[in-house]
């Protein structure tokens, strides 16, 4: 789907749609965490990831939706895996952009698109580079990618794309991280039953099958995490005048963009 309005065929180069999915140490950092990338986002893992994004959707969507409930408009989606929540939440808006580092994931996203995917375009980009033009989007939301980031490049980038009213949430998870498998293989394990009672038991298998594979475990285990506090220090300084609530082992963060000056609405 081509999007003109936000800039895209200006700015192609800069969101690197030129890589192939055999490059994706541009994703991992490395030739051998991009080889993990490739995997879990291609073949019988691919199919597992998506399903266990897709059943957890539903509840992220409700949560970005209580944070901001609001419609119309572009959203982009910063980190958007397998684009389960980006396509939770196309009916609401009149476009969701959904862009990930990864350039396999973001084929894998493209790729589902007879699932349910009108209304929604895939970018290979990075936070720190938006692909997109300045004041161009009226959300943007990331849920459990901000550990990844440099936050003061991302929230930036944040900044210099949200249109005036704009609305930033950002949910990421604050808890301690574990180098050990252990507590990860464990969780996955303890979330079975759940998952068989929802979805049947291949359901489950699959997820559970997803959720312990060594490529996934050892992206796990490399994980670190803001602290509450932390995190409220560090969003506070990157996008003052953020309302931040912590929630169990997560927490949010919600921005609005400063609205449109009086000299700029009477030159529109």
């Amino acid at each position: 789907m081509a999007i003109p309005d936000l800039g895209l065929r200006s700015l192609r180069a800069r969101a690197g749609m030129t890589r192939t999915p055999t490059e994706c140490h541009r994703c991992g950092g490395s030739a051998r965490r991009g080889r993990q990338s490739h995997r879990l986002a291609s073949g019988r893992a691919a199919r597992r990831r998506s399903l266990w994004e897709a059943q957890r959707a539903a509840s992220v969507a409700g949560l970005l939706v209580e944070a901001a409930p609001r419609t119309g408009g572009v959203a982009l989606d910063l980190g958007c895996g397998t684009g389960a929540v980006a396509r939770e939440l196309a009916a609401r808006f009149d476009r969701v952009v959904g862009l990930d580092r990864c350039v396999c994931t973001v084929r894998l996203a493209a790729g589902r698109e007879g699932s349910g995917s009108g209304g929604v375009s895939w970018l290979a980009g990075d936070a720190e580079r938006i692909p997109l033009l300045d004041r161009s989007v009226h959300l943007v939301y990331s849920y459990g990618v901000l550990h990844h980031l440099s936050l003061r490049g991302t929230t930036a980038e944040i900044r210099r794309v949200l249109a005036p009213d704009g609305v930033a949430v950002i949910v990421d998870f604050t808890m301690p991280g574990s180098r050990s498998a252990w507590p990860h293989l464990t969780a996955a394990i303890r979330a079975f039953p759940g998952y068989r009672r929802r979805l049947g038991v291949r359901a489950a298998l699959d997820i559970t099958l997803f959720r312990v594979d060594p490529g996934w475990i050892a992206h796990l285990r490399r994980d670190v995490f803001y602290s509450p506090s932390g995190f409220r220090k560090q969003i506070g300084q990157a996008l003052p005048g953020s309302v931040v609530a912590h929630e169990a082992t997560r927490s949010t963060a919600v921005w609005q963009a400063a609205g449109t000056s009086p000299t700029e609405a009477s030159n529109a």
